[in-house]
């Protein structure tokens, strides 16, 4: 009786094993062809979509946005950074730092109105270059008394 349950125990084995590794081998075979299947689509990325104006459109507004974006977190992070960093600058340093943030504030105005023709549009033009002129040679008294003062010390 022991010779005959051995022999059925090993056969049950057997038959365990052979479909376990069977099991192994397909799971395995099926890994392969999602590999090669993923493969192939990677060769075949060249494909070409083309959009609708609105699709155009939609992305160009999208892509407007998410750089709107980073750059206001970029801009709020480093505005962070400067806050703690004023404290510790000499009064010429901050005067001359905030006079080229309105300089650039006025630059992005007249930006804006750069496309628009309009009379009144020409007219703040106007306004904000005599402005721009001015903050620029504030700018360059600035840095002429932070060099006087430099060399006074």
């Amino acid at each position: 009786m022991d010779n005959v349950s051995s022999t059925s125990y090993l056969a049950n084995y057997s038959l365990a094993s052979a479909a376990s590794s069977t099991a192994v081998t397909a799971k395995v075979s099926e890994e392969k062809q999602v590999k090669e299947s993923t493969q192939s689509v990677k060769r075949e990325s060249g494909i070409k979509v083309q959009l609708s104006e609105q699709g155009q459109e939609q992305l160009r507004e999208e892509k407007r946005r998410l750089g709107q974006e980073i750059s206001s977190q970029l801009r709020s992070s480093s505005n962070k950074s400067e806050e703690t960093d004023e404290a510790s600058l000499d009064p010429y340093d901050r005067i001359i730092k905030q006079l080229k943030e309105q300089i650039r504030e006025v630059k992005e105005q007249l930006a804006k109105l750069e496309s628009d023709e309009s009379e009144a549009a020409q007219r703040q033009k106007e306004a904000l270059t005599a402005q721009l002129m001015e903050l620029n040679s504030q700018l360059i008294a600035a840095y002429e008394e932070k060099l006087a003062a430099s060399k006074g010390v």
